[in-house]
């Protein structure tokens, strides 16, 4: 009954459940909290437990009729949340910004940010908590470096805007490669076989980056479906950059491909001008 009143009343939605619903897998932090809260928390094993045994009784009570599943909804999976179509549009909308941070470095900001809020500052003894409960021991007080990054911020964003331009000049170079190998490709395809064995090397590279870029979309799609209830009312993009650490990379791998397509094109190129 008290984890009940205080799961209901949690101040992470304002005192009022009932009014300000859950979003998402919020309630597995609100969870966490409230057995914390309570003097009920032993271990994360036994918290796992405790999911799975409310998981168990809410299929339970989709199996015999006591809970509807709500219509008209998409689902990836049998274990994760399901949006209706506005929704998704949201996720889409989430999955572009994902993009806008890892290419043209939207929401990265020189300095310690978040660290200098004062508020944090004097609640360090949460923030003691949470070193012990993720296990994080490089959690401290950067309150005494804020003069010493300030120095360095104005190098900081010469280099931001450095990359950027890379960023961008590298992914659309990489777009226009695999636009053109596509365009090769389907003009070969009369003679397939003596298209192959000229522009093997050139095909499964620019194949390669195409594989690359849908795996960046997928990654970032599905970061967007898991984590969209945390934006509530807009999209924070210091959390949404953290979540899609590895899109940067993964566009970093297709541009490497496309570079190296067109590395071989003009090799092609040359060799065929040596022969005239």
């Amino acid at each position: 009954k008290n984890l009940l009143n205080a799961i209901m009343t949690t101040s992470w939605c304002d005192n009022d459940i009932v009014a300000n619903p859950i979003q998402g897998d919020h309630f597995a932090w609100i969870l966490r909290n409230c057995l914390k809260a309570e003097g009920m928390y032993t271990s994360e094993a036994d918290v796992k437990a405790f999911f799975g045994k409310v998981n168990d009784e809410l299929d339970g009570a989709f199996k015999n009729g006591t809970l509807k599943k709500q219509s008209g909804t998409v689902q990836l999976f049998k274990n994760t949340g399901a949006f209706t179509g506005e929704e998704v549009k949201k996720i889409i909308g989430v999955t572009g910004a994902s993009f806008k941070g890892a290419i043209f470095l939207d929401g990265y900001v020189p300095g310690l940010g978040e660290v200098t809020d004062e508020e944090i500052f004097d609640n360090w003894t949460s923030i003691d908590e949470a070193k012990v409960y993720a296990h994080v021991d490089y959690l401290d007080d950067y309150s005494g470096q804020i003069k010493k990054s300030e120095k360095l911020i104005p190098v900081i964003k010469i280099l931001f805007f450095i990359y950027k331009c890379i960023n961008v000049a590298f992914c659309l170079l990489s777009c226009g490669i695999i636009l053109f190998e596509a365009v090769k490709f389907f003009a070969g395809l009369k003679s397939l076989k003596s298209y192959m064995e000229k522009n093997y090397k050139i095909f499964f590279s620019a194949v390669t980056a195409l594989m690359f870029v849908g795996i960046a979309v997928c990654y970032a799609f599905s970061i967007s479906w898991f984590s969209t209830f945390i934006f509530t009312e807009s999209i924070n993009m210091t959390i949404l950059n953290f979540y899609n650490i590895a899109l940067p990379g993964i566009l970093f791998l297709a541009n490497v491909f496309a570079l190296y397509s067109l590395y071989h094109e003009i090799i092609l190129m040359r060799g065929s001008k040596t022969h005239e």
